[in-house]
């Protein structure tokens, strides 16, 4: 599966700093104190504005949009003129995007003047943008097993042979009785855990549609709706209706699939609801939305190192397996650990 926002993965970085942040954020209060911002109209125009700006990271588009919601194309001034033979008419305004810099500033099309007679006009390059991502791609078995086989490092479990009827997509639960499962240390070496929580998928499913599927769980999942395991605590677990709680799993599935460029199923359920009500529901949060977001697209196309997820975040145990079996890779045996599960809630 091409991906269409490989500058967007290289920023995923800056996010995780803040992603355990049980503040609220700085966007859900301006979210709060404005109320346009919290109409359906303007949700609306914001999921395409960021469907629009697939090189940007969701929070990213949402600042586009916040300081200049007219902009049609944004780049950096270096962007526009290795890309395009573009630059900066003087005294232009820039819009301020995070970043490793750690801010950088873009400027819209509308800003840069052709410098090079091979400089294509703004109508041919703002169709060319339009159109590229015409045609819906397709989801391969390895893009699906490639998601799958990152969900074992966050401590979820997979199984594709739930059976319910062709309406039901999957679920997501939280396991009383933990489930022992594969988790890949390196190479040579797996260890032997265990997951607290398991998606099941239901198998009568086409690849696309478990493939979506599983991104709506995982909405849930990184949103927080859901107990996190014994005396870890993982997090505080968010108490929202069963509405707030789907809008918010539906808008991290839509960002995920239009950035993709894939089948959305999400769209008909966010635009039954905008279409009938006027605002937004009163307890979603923004923040927890993108960065929910920005965990799904973690996993979906290379391998993730077994520190990078929940279990090694947040489990001691787990992280004192790892550390041990770290330092012991010229064994090919298995490591495994017995968990006591009689942990307390």
């Amino acid at each position: 599966m091409k991906d269409f926002s490989k500058e967007y993965r290289e920023s995923l970085n800056y996010y995780r700093q803040f992603e355990e942040n049980d503040a609220k954020s700085e966007l859900d209060s301006l979210f709060d104190s404005v109320k346009e911002y919290r109409t359906s109209k303007f949700y609306r125009d914001t999921l395409e504005f960021c469907k629009r700006f697939k090189q940007l990271a969701p929070f990213n588009a949402m600042m586009v949009k916040l300081q200049r919601p007219s902009s049609r194309f944004v780049l950096t001034a270096a962007q526009w003129m290795k890309m395009y033979g573009r630059t900066i008419i003087p005294n232009s305004r820039p819009v301020v995007i995070l970043s490793f810099q750690p801010v950088s500033y873009l400027y819209d099309i509308s800003d840069t003047e052709i410098c090079s007679n091979k400089a294509k006009s703004d109508n041919i390059i703002l169709e060319g943008i339009k159109h590229q991502y015409d045609t819906k791609q397709e989801v391969a078995q390895s893009d699906l097993d490639q998601l799958v086989n990152n969900l074992a490092i966050h401590g979820i479990d997979y199984t594709d042979n739930f059976r319910a009827g062709v309406s039901y997509g999957a679920q997501l639960e939280f396991l009383d009785k933990p489930r022992e499962i594969t988790i890949r240390l390196n190479r040579t070496n797996n260890i032997k855990y265990f997951a607290y929580y398991l998606i099941s998928v239901n198998e009568t499913l086409s690849t696309g549609a478990k493939y979506a599927s599983i991104m709506h769980e995982l909405g849930h999942f990184f949103c927080h709706h859901l107990l996190s395991p014994g005396k870890n605590k993982w997090w505080k677990p968010r108490i929202l209706s069963h509405v707030e709680e789907e809008f918010e799993a539906e808008s991290v599935a839509w960002l995920t699939c239009e950035r993709l460029n894939i089948q959305n199923p999400s769209e008909r359920y966010l635009a039954s609801f905008l279409d009938n009500n006027s605002e937004i529901p009163k307890g979603i949060s923004i923040d927890h939305i993108f960065k929910a977001h920005n965990k799904v697209w973690e996993l979906l196309f290379t391998d993730k190192n077994v520190k990078e997820g929940y279990l090694y975040k947040f489990d001691d145990s787990f992280k004192k397996l790892v550390d041990q079996g770290t330092n012991k890779r010229k064994s090919r045996s298995p490591i495994i650990r017995q968990l006591d599960l009689n942990f307390e809630m």
